[in-house]
């Protein structure tokens, strides 16, 4: 199967996952992405302000941290906003992970996300 083939069974995957992740936070789920963590992604444009709150709680929810330390300085969850990113991904199945896992190829043309990346 190649990976054109696989797109839709992928996006159709991480919608449903979406629906009950549990990392959901005012309805935003929020997907931990990158070989350190240092990617936070949602699926959609949405609003900066609510995706920044999104990502605070999920940091506070799995380091006990505000998303603002990653910074150094003090740096309000607004500034935060400004540094997430509306964006074109591609979706792609890892097929040596063929249960579900995939990666998130930026500037591709599959889905619209809002992205934050540590600095």
């Amino acid at each position: 199967m190649t990976t054109t083939e696989t797109r839709p069974a992928v996006k159709t995957f991480i919608a449903d996952q979406a629906k009950t992740w549990p990392h959901t936070y005012d309805g935003i789920p929020i997907f931990e992405i990158g070989d350190d963590g240092e990617w936070l992604v949602t699926i959609g444009h949405i609003d900066k302000t609510a995706f920044a709150k999104a990502c605070d709680a999920y940091y506070r929810a799995v380091s006990q941290h505000s998303l603002t330390e990653v910074y150094s300085g003090d740096v309000s969850l607004a500034e935060v906003a400004e540094d997430a990113a509306h964006q074109r991904a591609d979706i792609r199945s890892l097929e040596e992970f063929p249960h579900g896992d995939f990666e998130v190829v930026f500037d591709g043309e599959d889905v619209d996300v809002t992205v934050w990346k540590a600095s």
